[in-house]
């Protein structure tokens, strides 16, 4: 089965690096942006199979583009980030997102609205064989992986079965397509 694609929107590049890295863990490959002009660009390329969207965004209003992806992309599942404000996911939900995640927001939330909005648009979800299984360090291994990451050409990030089952594990052997073996760091 292909991997999951996930288009990762926001303006915090930690948003993008931390969530990132715990979408690859879990199996699923990865685009991160910040920029509408960027969303609407990857958009024409390829629709992902979930569109995770800030409401900030460095060049815009991450709502406005959720109006625009309802019209051009109405199958598309988009999930919400952003910080809790009165009206902030009641207009979310509004414009058509299939749910909403208030920073900060812990992995456990992330993945269960992950699974649901995947499950939801597409049918009974899977996650790539060779995903973190129960009682093993997703975090940890989400961690591992960032110390090695390097972007591949295309722009997409993921890793295979047997590495992710290496960084779930919390062994240090797992290679990326673009990098040496992952070594633990002090501490």
């Amino acid at each position: 089965m292909p991997q999951r694609k996930v288009l990762l929107m926001d303006s915090d590049p930690h948003v993008l690096d931390g969530v990132g890295c715990f979408l690859i863990a879990w199996g699923l490959t990865v685009r991160c942006e910040a920029t509408a002009v960027r969303c609407r660009a990857i958009l024409r390329e390829e629709v992902p199979d979930l569109l995770l969207l800030g409401r900030r965004l460095r060049d815009g209003d991450g709502s406005e583009v959720l109006k625009e992806v309802r019209v051009a992309y109405p199958d598309l599942p988009v999930l919400m980030i952003g910080a809790s404000t009165p009206d902030a996911e009641e207009e979310a939900l509004r414009r058509g997102a299939q749910g909403f995640l208030t920073r900060p927001f812990r992995a456990e939330d992330l993945e269960r609205e992950v699974i649901r909005a995947l499950g939801e648009m597409r049918g009974a979800v899977a996650f790539s064989e060779g995903g973190c299984r129960e009682g093993e360090d997703a975090a940890q291994g989400a961690r591992l992986f960032c110390l090695a990451y390097r972007p591949s050409p295309s722009g997409w990030r993921s890793i295979k079965g047997a590495q992710r089952r290496s960084l779930c594990s919390g062994r240090d052997n797992a290679r990326t397509p673009h990098s040496a073996p992952l070594k633990q760091g002090p501490g």
